[in-house]
C-alpha cells in the first residue's frame, strides 16, 4: 500500500516539477564588464521572504538550468536537500563560454576572465542576495570547460562558495600536487566537492577527475565525493548530472544518526517532532545555512520507527501532529496522502477522511490543482473501498481530476500500478477508463468490493 501510494506521488512530482517553479530574468549593469548582462533565477512557486533558501549557481545554464531545477524540486519535496533557488550565470552573448576567459591548460585567466570572475563575486552574488532571501552557503556547478574553471574559483575566491559540483572537468596540464597545495593554502573553510565523470568519456578525462578528487581528499581540503556515472558519455552525462550530484552533495542533510539518537532519548517522554530536530538543525545550519523542515522525508523516518515493533500509537500520534498542523497551515497537499496513510495505521480513519475532505476543499485554488491530484485520487479510492460505496461521489471526484488534467495541464499522466491512467483529451464518457485502469479492475475489483455491474451502469 505505502509503495503504491508513493509511486503515484513521486510520479506526479516528477511530471509537474517545472510547473512548481517560477523563472525570472533580471538585468544587471556590470561596472567591471561595462555592459548590461542578464541572469535567470528559478524559485519555488510558494517562495516566501519569511523562509531562507539555498542558492545553487550554474555556469553553462543553457545546458544545466532546467535539469537542475527539476532535480532540486523533486529532492526538496521530500526534504532530501534544502529548498533552493537556482541561478543561471548567463553570458552576455548566449552560449559564449569564452567569456569566462579560462586557459584550461595552465588554469590562468585572461584580463576579461578576471573581470568576469569579479562580476560573479562582486556584482552578481550581491545582486542575488539583495533580491532573494538566501543562505550565505553557496554551491556552484560547471560542466567540462566550466567545471575546470571552478578550480580557479577555489584558488582565487575560496570564501565565496562552500560547495562545488564538477561535471566531467576538462583535463589540465598543471601538476595536481601543486594545484591542490595552492588550493589548500588559499582555503579558509573546508568545502564540499562533488566531482563526476562519464563512463564512456575518454580515459584521460575520467582519470583526471578521479585523480583530482583523490588529491583533494588526501589533502583534507574538502569533503570529496567522486562518482563515475554509468552508461553515459561526455554529452549525455548532462541528462543525469544534477540528479546524481545532489544526493552526494546533501547526503547529510537529513542526519538520520542524530534524529535516531534524539528519538531514542525522548521516546519514553512526551515527544514533539520539532524538538527532535534541534541537534540536527544545528548541524544543518552550520553546513547549509538552512534548517530542516517538517516534510515527508523526516516524517516517514520518525513514524516508521515509532510504529516499528513497539506499536506505540500514543508516541506516533504525538510525532504526527506537528506534520498535520504544518500541512494544514501551508496547504501542503503533497503531504496529505502520506499523513493519511499513518492516520489509517493509527486506526484514526475519521481524521484521515476529514483530512482528505479538507484537501478537496482547498484543491480548487489554481496553484493547488496539480498538487491535489493525489489527494483526490486516494479519496476516491477510499470511497470505492467502503462496503456501501457512493459511486456517484467517486465519479465526481475522478471526473474533476480528468477535467483538470485535460484543461489545465494537458499531457500530464498519473501512474498507478504500472498503468497509464490519464492522458490527453479525456471527456466524461472516456473518463471512466481512468477509474478502470486506476483500480486495475480486471484483477482487483473483488478486493475492493466493487460491483462491476454498477460501474457499467454508471458509464451508461
Amino acid at each position: 500500500m505505502l509503495k503504491s501510494l508513493f509511486t503515484v506521488l513521486v510520479f506526479i512530482v516528477m511530471q509537474t516539477t517545472l510547473l512548481a517553479q517560477q523563472v525570472y530574468t533580471h538585468t544587471i549593469h556590470s561596472e567591471v564588464l561595462n555592459k548590461d548582462i542578464n541572469y535567470r533565477v528559478a524559485v519555488p512557486t510558494d517562495y516566501s521572504k519569511d523562509k531562507i533558501y539555498y542558492p545553487i549557481y550554474l555556469l553553462d545554464g543553457e545546458m544545466l538550468f532546467f535539469s537542475t531545477v527539476a532535480a532540486t524540486s523533486l529532492d526538496a519535496t521530500y526534504d532530501y536537500m534544502p529548498e533552493s533557488i537556482v541561478i543561471s550565470i548567463d553570458y552576455a552573448v548566449p552560449s559564449n563560454r569564452e567569456e569566462i576567459g579560462l586557459n584550461s591548460q595552465d588554469l590562468t585567466l585572461t584580463r576579461n576572465g578576471e573581470n568576469f570572475q569579479n562580476y560573479i563575486v562582486r556584482e552578481l552574488i550581491p545582486d542575488i542576495e539583495a533580491k532573494y532571501h538566501v543562505s550565505s552557503k553557496r554551491t556552484i556547478m560547471g560542466y567540462s570547460y566550466t567545471a575546470t574553471y571552478l578550480m580557479t574559483l577555489m584558488l582565487n575566491e575560496s570564501s565565496m562558495f562552500s560547495s562545488y559540483v564538477m561535471i566531467s572537468p576538462e583535463v589540465t596540464s598543471v601538476s595536481l600536487n601543486e594545484l591542490v597545495d595552492k588550493i589548500k593554502n588559499n582555503t579558509k573553510n573546508r568545502s564540499r566537492v562533488v566531482c563526476m565523470a562519464a563512463q564512456h568519456d575518454i580515459k584521460k578525462r575520467i582519470r583526471f577527475a578521479k585523480r583530482f578528487s583523490s588529491y583533494m581528499a588526501k589533502a583534507n581540503v574538502a569533503s570529496v565525493e567522486y562518482k563515475l556515472i554509468s552508461d553515459v558519455d561526455h554529452t549525455t552525462v548532462l541528462r543525469r548530472a544534477a540528479s546524481e550530484a545532489f544526493p552526494l552533495l546533501f547526503k547529510d542533510y537529513v542526519n538520520e544518526e542524530i534524529l535516531m539518537r534524539n528519538y531514542s532519548t525522548k521516546k519514553s517522554l512526551a515527544i514533539n517532532s520539532k524538538d527532535l530536530f534541534d541537534n540536527s538543525n544545528e548541524l544543518n545550519v552550520k553546513n547549509y545555512g538552512v534548517p530542516l523542515k517538517l516534510n515527508s522525508g523526516n516524517m516517514i523516518f520518525l513514524m516508521d520507527r515509532a510504529l516499528d515493533g513497539e506499536d506505540n500509537k500514543e508516541i506516533a500520534q504525538q510525532i504526527l501532529q506537528p506534520f498535520i498542523d504544518e500541512a494544514l497551515l501551508s496547504e501542503n497537499l503533497l503531504q496529505v496522502s502520506n499523513i493519511a496513510f499513518y492516520l489509517d495505521a493509527l486506526e484514526n480513519k475519521q481524521k484521515a477522511d476529514s483530512l482528505y475532505r479538507w484537501g478537496i476543499t482547498v484543491s480548487n485554488k489554481k496553484h493547488n490543482i496539480v498538487r491535489s491530484l493525489n489527494v483526490r485520487f486516494n479519496y476516491a479510492r477510499g470511497i470505492l473501498a467502503k462496503k456501501d460505496a457512493n459511486y456517484q461521489e467517486a465519479w465526481n471526484v475522478l471526473d474533476g481530476i480528468v477535467k483538470d488534467i485535460s484543461e489545465n495541464y494537458q499531457g500530464i499522466v498519473l501512474f498507478f500500478k504500472g498503468e497509464i491512467s490519464a492522458s490527453y483529451d479525456y471527456n466524461n464518457k472516456q473518463g471512466i477508463a481512468y477509474l478502470e485502469s486506476a483500480l486495475d479492475y480486471k484483477k482487483e475489483l473483488s478486493l475492493w468490493g466493487i460491483d462491476e455491474a454498477k460501474i457499467y451502469t454508471l458509464i451508461e
